[in-house]
Formats: C-alpha cells, sequence, structure tokens
C-alpha cells in the first residue's frame, strides 16, 4: 500500500562526482545489508544530496566527509518506509515504536498522556495528512544524527505539545 508519493524530483545538485560516487555507494551497502525495500538508488541519490547540498555546499571535502558522517542505514530505512513500502514500515515499526512508547513514558508525567502522544507519533510518523503527501513527520528527518536521536526530540516536542493542549 502506498501512503505518499516520493519526494517531488529537483534538479540533482552539481556536486562533485567522488560526493556522488560516495552516497551510491552507501546505497548499494545499505541495500545489501538491509534487503531491497523499494527504495531506487536515483530517490536515495537525491535526498541525500540535497541534504548535503543544503548543509555543505556543492562538493569538496566537507561535502565528502558529511556524508562518512549521515546516519545512511537510518536514512535507506526512513526513505524506504515514506512510500509504505510493507517491509520498510515493519521493519521500521518494529525498530521505533517500543522506543517512542519508552520515551513518551519517560517524559509524560501520566500514562494517558504518554500513550496519547506515542500513538498520534506512530500514527503521523509515515502517514501523511489527506492534504498534504509530505506531511508526514519522517520526512523531516534528514540523516544529521541517529533516527532514535531525532525521535527522541521529536517525542519529546510532542508530549510537550500534548500536555500543554490538555491544560487549555
Amino acid at each position: 500500500m502506498r501512503r505518499a508519493p516520493p519526494p517531488p524530483a529537483s534538479p540533482m545538485s552539481p556536486l562533485a562526482e567522488p560526493v556522488l560516487a560516495a552516497i551510491r555507494a552507501a546505497y548499494a551497502a545499505q541495500r545489501e545489508a538491509q534487503g531491497d525495500l523499494g527504495l531506487s538508488e536515483a530517490d536515495f541519490t537525491a535526498f541525500v544530496a540535497e541534504t548535503v547540498a543544503q548543509r555543505a555546499g556543492d562538493g569538496g571535502d566537507a561535502a565528502l566527509a558529511l556524508v562518512g558522517r549521515l546516519a545512511l542505514a537510518d536514512v535507506y530505512l526512513a526513505q524506504a518506509a515514506l512510500p509504505g513500502d510493507d517491509r520498510a514500515v515493519r521493519r521500521l515499526f518494529k525498530d521505533v515504536e517500543p522506543y517512542i512508547r519508552d520515551r513518551c513514558a519517560r517524559v509524560a508525567d501520566r500514562s494517558v498522556l504518554a500513550r496519547d502522544a506515542a500513538d498520534e507519533l506512530l500514527a503521523t510518523l509515515v502517514t501523511p495528512r489527506s492534504d498534504d503527501p509530505y506531511s508526514a513527520r519522517l520526512w523531516r528527518y534528514r540523516g544529521i544524527g541517529s533516527l532514535k536521536g531525532w525521535l527522541k526530540v521529536t517525542t519529546r516536542r510532542l508530549v510537550v505539545d500534548h500536555a500543554r493542549k490538555q491544560r487549555h
């Protein structure tokens, strides 16, 4: 079942060939390690290239170093899950659901608040609103740091938002 189309194709940034080669090699390594989860090399390369270009410019040593620091295993899984590939979504939720529920329980002062926040985050992680196919929360994850680190911050913010809403 498809939940959202792949991100709109943006013209490939003019990254230096060694940077693009490193991204393609990372894709091959992740596909080998995690299996084919339905994510194309072109989509993975475009997503990572956009992240690198936004943060390190058009190439060179800084861009190549950034590719080496990105959490590309997490990016591969996240990007594969976003369009709704069943295998990728199952694997993602197997990895992150217990973590999200635990983080919500640690941050929230009431179990109902923790459960509600965890349920909302899990429901919106890969499923977009009907009016915006790119509203799924996971589109915001860019690979700067681990997926669990990103989820830790996202979870805390969501629990705080839920607590504020319940007070008003």
